[in-house]
């Protein structure tokens, strides 16, 4: 049943940058142009020291293309003049498979890592 899109991701990036413990919460009302992943609420929490718990909610997830995908970028540093131009040195790439890829920046480009 593809009601929503839960991912659990075990950050190498955490461990090499010592994210600060909490959670953190985005929310969206449905109803967005259904081309794309409507994505509706994203949870971020640190549930043991070291490792990032991430969970998406995509409202429309079982009408999307099975070639969809989206990322969640992360500045894991709060630095935005380091990582890419937006400041950003971490991706996480969501496929409508069930599938994720994560991506650390480089220096130069993002690099794929270990999920």
């Amino acid at each position: 049943m593809r009601v929503s899109v839960v991912g659990v991701v075990v950050c190498a990036v955490l461990l090499l940058t010592g994210v600060a413990s909490g959670a953190a919460s985005f929310s969206d009302s449905t109803g967005d142009d259904n081309a794309s992943p409507d994505i509706t609420s994203v949870v971020v929490s640190e549930p043991v020291a070291g490792t990032l718990s991430v969970a998406v909610t995509v409202g429309n997830y079982q009408t999307l293309p099975r070639e969809s995908w989206f990322n969640l970028w992360f500045d894991v540093d709060a630095n935005a003049s380091t990582g890419d131009d937006a400041g950003d040195e971490a991706l996480v790439r969501y496929q409508a498979t069930g599938d994720m890829e994560l991506y650390t920046w480089s220096g130069t480009q993002y690099v794929a890592g270990s999920n």
